[in-house]
C-alpha cells in the first residue's frame, strides 16, 4: 500500500489544484482524505472536473459536509466536537503565555466515524 500525502492550507481551490495534478500524473488513487471540509470539496472538485465517478473512490473527511447527501455523496467522515477543540487550543495558548518555559502540551480530541451511506 502506498500513501501519498500533499500538504495544504486548509483551504478549497489549493485542494483543488493539487488533486488534480495529482489526478493528471497517474491512475485515480484508492481513497482520498481530506483533513478539513474545504480539502474534501477541493478533492471533489477535482474528481467532477476529471469525470471520475465519486463511486470510484473513496473519499473521507475530516468534519462533516453539511447537506453532501443532497447531491448523493457518499462521505464519510471522522467528526469532533469542534468546540472542545477550539476551546482547548485557547487554553494552551493562554498556558504558554502565562509561562513560556512550560513543556508543551499534548492535547487530544477524539473523533468518531460518521458513515454517511
Amino acid at each position: 500500500m502506498q500513501i501519498d500525502i500533499y500538504p495544504g492550507d486548509y483551504t478549497l481551490e489549493p485542494s483543488f489544484e493539487s488533486t488534480l495534478a495529482y489526478l493528471e500524473n497517474g491512475a485515480p488513487p484508492d481513497a482520498i482524505m481530506g483533513f478539513n471540509q474545504l480539502i474534501t470539496m477541493g478533492a471533489l472538485k477535482a474528481l467532477r472536473a476529471k469525470k471520475i465517478r465519486h463511486q470510484d473512490i473513496t473519499i473521507c473527511g475530516i468534519d462533516r459536509l453539511p447537506f453532501a447527501d443532497i447531491f448523493g455523496v457518499p462521505i464519510a467522515c471522522v467528526a469532533h466536537d469542534a468546540t472542545l477543540a477550539g476551546s482547548s487550543a485557547v487554553r494552551v495558548l493562554l498556558d504558554r503565555l502565562e509561562n513560556p518555559a512550560r513543556p508543551r502540551d499534548k492535547v487530544i480530541i477524539s473523533g468518531e466515524l460518521d458513515d454517511a451511506y
